[in-house]
């Protein structure tokens, strides 16, 4: 069972599906103030719904994501490279364009929060929001609140010269509740990380395959049970310098825990 902090108290508190084998979230998407295209907060909370979604699989749950914009004004495009058409964008139609870069599916339905539980088929069960947005108090289901990301400065929005999902994982790098500065050094680093690693997934993909020592096993499923993305992390950084353990075993734990950090570690097998 998933494990998230309840921005009602503070407190962590388990996920509970009104329906058993079914989870519905709403996406909170914040207006962006105008002229701030540095602002991505938008973007971090569908990657919150879709690291939940991942999570939930894991354990056997189908998610559904309804994504609320609060207002349709949207200035920030920080892969404005890749809308340059010259015609005028939704603010859906941008973002779907963006989830599609960072290895998210589209929501399942776009409705007002109050609405958000008859385009899901029923109660919403987990309420993704801004730190610091307003809320109706009276909706059903568990509160979340989703820090700030936003690109250093509005300049770096526009030069985002590394894959996608470079900006995933420095996303995936912090606490999904606290702030998040993205900057042009974090990317590079993000995208040379991704690089190294996925020539050492396809590299271990040779080797024969190893059992995951169950430590490590125990180890991920507590990080992705509180959505701890950057423990998940932590422990693949130090299991890939590892010299003491089977890289059969290090390519089980890398595919296995990709499954809900959607980094496509396996990208260069049969390329290196």
């Amino acid at each position: 069972m998933v494990r998230l902090l309840d921005a009602r108290d503070g407190s962590m508190a388990e996920v509970r599906s009104a329906v058993p084998g079914l989870l519905r979230i709403c996406a909170h998407l914040p207006r962006p103030e105008p002229g701030d295209a540095g602002d991505i907060t938008d973007l971090r909370v569908l990657l919150v719904a879709d690291l939940l979604t991942r999570a939930g699989e894991m354990s056997h749950l189908q998610a559904l994501v309804a994504q609320h914009f609060s207002g349709q004004h949207f200035s920030g495009q920080p892969f404005s490279a890749r809308h340059s058409s010259g015609q005028p964008a939704s603010r859906a139609g941008i973002l779907a364009g963006h989830l599609a870069a960072l290895g998210m599916h589209a929501p399942a339905a776009q409705a007002p929060c109050r609405e958000a539980h008859v385009a899901l088929g029923g109660p919403v069960d987990v309420h993704l929001v801004r730190d610091g947005a307003s809320a109706p108090d009276d909706v059903t289901g568990l509160r979340v609140s989703i820090g700030a990301a936003r690109f250093g400065t509005s300049a770096e929005a526009g030069q985002h010269d590394h894959e996608p999902l470079a900006l995933r994982l420095v996303l995936l790098s912090s606490p999904y509740h606290q702030p998040v500065q993205v900057s042009q050094d974090r990317l590079a680093d993000a995208a040379g990380t991704l690089r190294e690693w996925r020539v050492s997934v396809a590299r271990w993909a040779e080797l024969p395959s190893r059992r995951v020592p169950p430590d490590i096993t125990e180890a991920i499923r507590r990080a992705f049970r509180d959505l701890d993305t950057p423990s998940a992390l932590g422990l693949l950084r130090t299991l890939a310098l590892d010299t003491g353990m089977a890289e059969g075993a290090k390519f089980e734990t890398f595919v296995y825990a990709d499954r809900v950090l959607g980094l496509e570690f396996a990208s260069r097998i049969g390329q290196v």
